[in-house]
């Protein structure tokens, strides 16, 4: 386990960065991180790798959502993806690189590892080299328990979290499996009050929220998390 993990509760996370499509800093964007680094939230944000092994700021595994292009964000490289318009905007796909080059350690940064499409599986050896000399304050977490115990590996000076939903008993018992193994989760805001969140906060581990979309949701979350991640107003 790592040490001081207090920075992923002092400030509310702002969900792939402050985004706002009609103003032009659509989600994962450049642009959104930096409206949020001027706001003085956090960051969070999604990555997944591209067709030539790079660290991409990413949600989909497909293109059309975001770019409106087919296909899969996987088949393309990172300078072809680099020259792609996200929501019509003005911003491109951004790498994990420049990411952190913008954030230069001054706000603290949650990297959400996707664990769906090609590379999945190669995400984590790869954001190692990308994170080498990275300064500030910098988390990882994900849905994969496989990619979980790669980065507590490979990672074990930066905090690991689980991302998690549900609250059958069988997935209690799933989320379960790896309390010993991670420094912080991050839940489901509609499904926090349960038995696994509030283990974890026993445990005196951070305990973090996705995705709150207003503040009385806001107001409600705090009753059972930390901090929130939130998008779609100002908490």
């Amino acid at each position: 386990m790592v040490g001081d993990v207090a920075f992923l509760t002092e400030r509310p996370i702002a969900h792939r960065g402050l985004h706002n499509a009609k103003e032009g800093r659509p989600e994962n964007t450049l642009a959104a991180a930096e409206a949020a680094l001027d706001a003085n939230y956090a960051i969070e944000c999604d990555v997944r790798l591209s067709g030539d092994e790079k660290v991409m700021v990413f949600h989909d595994k497909g293109l059309d959502r975001l770019t409106g292009q087919s296909g899969q964000f996987a088949d393309l490289s990172k300078d072809r993806l680099q020259e792609l318009k996200v929501l019509g905007s003005n911003e491109g796909v951004a790498s994990l690189a420049r990411l952190l080059s913008l954030i230069n350690g001054r706000m603290p940064l949650v990297i959400e590892l996707k664990s769906d499409g090609e590379g999945a599986d190669r995400l984590a050896p790869a954001i190692v080299e990308v994170l080498r000399n990275a300064p500030g304050n910098i988390a990882l977490m994900s849905f994969s328990h496989d990619q979980l115990r790669q980065l507590r590996q490979l990672l074990p000076d930066r905090p690991t979290g689980l991302v998690a939903t549900g609250q059958t008993t069988q997935d209690l018992a799933r989320h379960c499996q790896m309390i010993d193994a991670v420094d912080f989760v991050s839940f489901n805001v509609d499904e926090l009050d349960n038995p696994f969140c509030a283990e974890v906060r026993e445990r005196n581990l951070p305990l973090v929220c996705w995705t709150v979309r207003s503040a009385d949701q806001a107001r409600r979350a705090y009753r059972y998390c930390d901090q929130i991640t939130f998008e779609g107003f100002r908490p």
